[in-house]
């Protein structure tokens, strides 16, 4: 018999907190600190959206246009609107808006859920292109897990 708890804020749409038995399976932002003190992670686990990685000098070409996407796009520090939030169920969702449009030229619907079964933690990426054009896009989390 497993007992979980489970953490997620609606900034970044982040898992903040995934514990098994009291036992934390998640860094935990500013307490992580190396042998001489320092914080080497002050996040838990982002979501990384419409990029994974870094572009050269943080900027693309779309349409013949310049665009300045940051290392690991937006989405991790943006608010996503809860859907549902129950004990072991979280879903969020972020939308394109005049933000996110001014750095990443496309419509869509980002939705992100945490599901929790026994000792086990499902993460589900949902990428809705709400747009008339095609979506490119890259999707990942940085964790620990």
């Amino acid at each position: 018999m497993y007992t979980t708890q489970m953490l997620t804020s609606s900034k970044g749409g982040e898992l903040i907190s995934f514990k098994v038995n009291g036992q934390e399976r998640i860094h935990q932002g500013e307490s992580c600190k190396d042998e001489n003190g320092k914080v080497y992670w002050k996040r838990h686990s982002p979501v990384l959206f419409p990029i994974v990685g870094k572009l050269k000098k943080n900027t693309t070409l779309i349409g013949g246009r310049t665009f300045e996407i940051m290392q690991h796009g937006f989405a991790r520090d943006l608010e996503f609107e809860p859907i549902t939030k129950l004990d072991n169920f979280h879903s969020y969702v972020l939308k394109s808006n005049k933000y996110t449009i001014a750095r990443y030229p496309y419509e869509f619907a980002l939705y992100n859920t945490y599901r929790v079964e026994e000792n086990r933690l499902t993460t589900l990426y949902k990428v809705v292109n709400t747009g008339l054009i095609n979506l490119p896009f890259g999707i990942g989390r940085a964790s620990s897990l």
